[in-house]
Protein backbone atom coordinates (compact mmCIF):
# COMPACT_ATOMS: atom_id res chain seq x y z
CA UNK A 1 0.00 0.00 0.00
CA UNK A 2 1.24 3.31 -0.73
CA UNK A 3 0.20 6.38 1.69
CA UNK A 4 0.54 9.62 0.70
CA UNK A 5 1.52 12.43 3.55
CA UNK A 6 1.82 16.11 3.46
CA UNK A 7 5.25 16.86 5.29
CA UNK A 8 5.13 20.65 5.65
CA UNK A 9 2.22 23.64 6.12
CA UNK A 10 2.00 27.33 6.04
CA UNK A 11 0.48 28.51 8.51
CA UNK A 12 -0.28 32.56 8.98
CA UNK A 13 -0.99 33.67 12.67
CA UNK A 14 -3.94 35.74 13.48
CA UNK A 15 -1.61 37.36 15.72
CA UNK A 16 -1.54 41.20 15.35
CA UNK A 17 -3.36 41.31 12.88
CA UNK A 18 -0.92 39.40 10.89
CA UNK A 19 -3.64 38.01 8.39
CA UNK A 20 -4.81 41.41 7.50
CA UNK A 21 -1.40 41.55 5.87
CA UNK A 22 -1.65 40.97 2.26
CA UNK A 23 1.77 42.23 1.52
CA UNK A 24 4.04 40.58 3.87
CA UNK A 25 2.38 38.46 6.69
CA UNK A 26 4.68 36.25 8.90
CA UNK A 27 4.64 32.85 7.92
CA UNK A 28 5.58 29.44 9.95
CA UNK A 29 6.83 27.20 7.27
CA UNK A 30 5.58 23.93 9.69
CA UNK A 31 7.19 20.00 9.74
CA UNK A 32 4.38 17.28 11.00
CA UNK A 33 6.26 15.62 13.63
CA UNK A 34 7.52 12.23 13.22
CA UNK A 35 6.36 9.87 15.66
CA UNK A 36 9.86 9.69 17.14
CA UNK A 37 9.61 13.40 17.50
CA UNK A 38 6.11 13.51 19.15
CA UNK A 39 6.95 11.27 21.49
CA UNK A 40 10.01 13.15 22.72
CA UNK A 41 7.66 16.25 23.52
CA UNK A 42 5.78 14.66 25.77
CA UNK A 43 5.75 12.44 29.17
CA UNK A 44 3.67 10.83 31.20
CA UNK A 45 3.80 10.56 35.14
CA UNK A 46 2.25 7.88 36.25
CA UNK A 47 -1.06 7.46 38.13
CA UNK A 48 0.15 7.23 41.91
CA UNK A 49 -3.22 5.01 43.92
CA UNK A 50 -2.80 4.05 47.54
CA UNK A 51 -3.75 1.11 49.28
CA UNK A 52 -7.17 1.65 49.18
CA UNK A 53 -7.45 2.84 45.05
CA UNK A 54 -7.87 6.18 45.64
CA UNK A 55 -5.32 8.74 43.42
CA UNK A 56 -2.41 10.20 45.72
CA UNK A 57 -0.31 11.59 42.36
CA UNK A 58 0.55 11.22 39.13
CA UNK A 59 -1.79 10.35 35.91
CA UNK A 60 0.06 13.87 33.81
CA UNK A 61 0.82 14.26 30.31
CA UNK A 62 3.30 17.34 29.78
CA UNK A 63 3.51 18.72 26.69
CA UNK A 64 7.29 20.37 26.27
CA UNK A 65 5.88 23.11 24.05
CA UNK A 66 9.75 24.65 23.45
CA UNK A 67 10.96 21.55 21.93
CA UNK A 68 7.94 20.33 20.45
CA UNK A 69 8.37 24.41 18.30
CA UNK A 70 11.73 24.07 17.83
CA UNK A 71 10.66 20.33 15.69
CA UNK A 72 7.68 21.89 13.96
CA UNK A 73 9.10 25.41 12.73
CA UNK A 74 11.69 25.12 10.02
CA UNK A 75 11.37 28.58 9.10
CA UNK A 76 10.03 31.98 9.77
CA UNK A 77 9.44 34.55 7.08
CA UNK A 78 8.45 37.97 7.51
CA UNK A 79 9.35 38.75 11.50
CA UNK A 80 11.33 41.27 12.44
CA UNK A 81 11.98 42.78 16.14
CA UNK A 82 12.51 46.80 15.86
CA UNK A 83 14.13 47.42 19.36
CA UNK A 84 14.38 50.77 21.07
CA UNK A 85 16.80 52.20 19.33
CA UNK A 86 15.72 51.74 15.99
CA UNK A 87 17.78 48.35 15.35
CA UNK A 88 15.97 45.57 13.01
CA UNK A 89 16.71 42.28 13.90
CA UNK A 90 14.52 39.41 11.42
CA UNK A 91 13.80 36.82 13.22
CA UNK A 92 14.05 33.65 11.13
CA UNK A 93 14.47 30.28 12.77
CA UNK A 94 12.52 28.82 16.03
CA UNK A 95 15.47 29.69 18.46
CA UNK A 96 15.63 32.53 17.59
CA UNK A 97 12.23 33.65 18.30
CA UNK A 98 11.86 31.97 21.45
CA UNK A 99 15.34 34.20 22.79
CA UNK A 100 13.27 37.28 21.50
CA UNK A 101 11.50 39.06 24.40
CA UNK A 102 7.97 39.42 23.94
CA UNK A 103 6.90 36.55 21.72
CA UNK A 104 4.95 34.85 24.06
CA UNK A 105 1.64 35.35 22.22
CA UNK A 106 2.59 34.63 19.06
CA UNK A 107 4.51 31.23 20.19
CA UNK A 108 1.33 30.20 22.17
CA UNK A 109 -0.82 31.16 18.73
CA UNK A 110 1.93 28.66 16.87
CA UNK A 111 2.23 26.16 19.46
CA UNK A 112 -1.33 25.30 19.80
CA UNK A 113 -1.87 24.82 15.86
CA UNK A 114 1.14 22.63 15.97
CA UNK A 115 -0.50 20.79 18.81
CA UNK A 116 -3.30 20.29 16.47
CA UNK A 117 -1.75 19.34 13.31
CA UNK A 118 -0.78 15.73 13.90
CA UNK A 119 -4.39 15.12 14.52
CA UNK A 120 -5.64 16.46 11.44
CA UNK A 121 -2.91 15.02 9.51
CA UNK A 122 -5.01 12.27 7.39
CA UNK A 123 -2.96 10.01 4.98
CA UNK A 124 -4.51 9.03 2.19
CA UNK A 125 -3.90 5.76 0.22
CA UNK A 126 -3.27 5.98 -3.49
Amino acid sequence: MNVKIKRTIDYVPTWEKNRDNTTNPIVFKLKYLSTFESDECYSITPLQLDIKGKKVGGGQVTVDRKKMFTFAVMEIENLTVTDESSKQTPIKTAEEMLMTPGMEELFFEVIAYIRGMDARQDPKNS
